[in-house]
Order: structure tokens, then sequence, then C-alpha cells
């Protein structure tokens, strides 16, 4: 069911710029750090592309060529996780 999900609201993106995976990005999305709230970009990915922190993650056409200004480091460990798929906070590469 995940693929599904993220074949209709899913982008064509490559992690570690090898890795063909679909990820749903989310701008302005508020999240809570110890008493601050902060809005950041978020990307929800199947949890099989084993994601991680540090990671580059760039959005591409049809053809594969990558996007001008979609390119994203994974900017921390998963903060949710419902045992498909895994949210991160992204940062521009």
């Amino acid at each position: 069911m995940t693929d599904r999900i993220l074949a209709r609201l899913g982008e064509d993106a490559v992690l570690r710029g090898d890795t063909p995976c679909r990820v749903n990005v989310e701008h302005g999305v508020e999240v809570t750090q110890g008493d601050m709230v902060y809005n950041r970009t978020v990307a929800t990915m199947a949890k099989a592309t084993l994601a991680k922190s540090g990671d580059s993650l760039v959005f591409v056409d049809a053809e594969g060529t990558p996007l001008p200004g979609q390119a994203y480091v994974i900017d921390s460990p998963a903060f949710q996780d419902n045992g498909y798929t895994v949210r991160h906070v992204l940062r521009s590469a």
C-alpha cells in the first residue's frame, strides 16, 4: 500500500546518488524541538530506502535529470516511523 500511495503523491527522486525512490515532500511543516516550533521541509518515503541523516536527496524528471533547486540533504534521523514509511526533515543542499 505504501508504494501505491507514494506512486500517487510522491515525486521521483534519487537517494544517495544511486537509489531511485518516490518521495512526498511537504514545505512549511511545523516541527517541534523542545519548547521551540520550526517550519521545515519534510520528506515522507518508504522505510525500505534506509535513508539516514546526511544522505543526499535529489528530485529528478521522468528522464532522470536533476531538477534545478530540488537538491536536499536529510537533516535529521526519522522523526516519524509507522513501520512502512519514515519522515525526515530536509535542508537545501
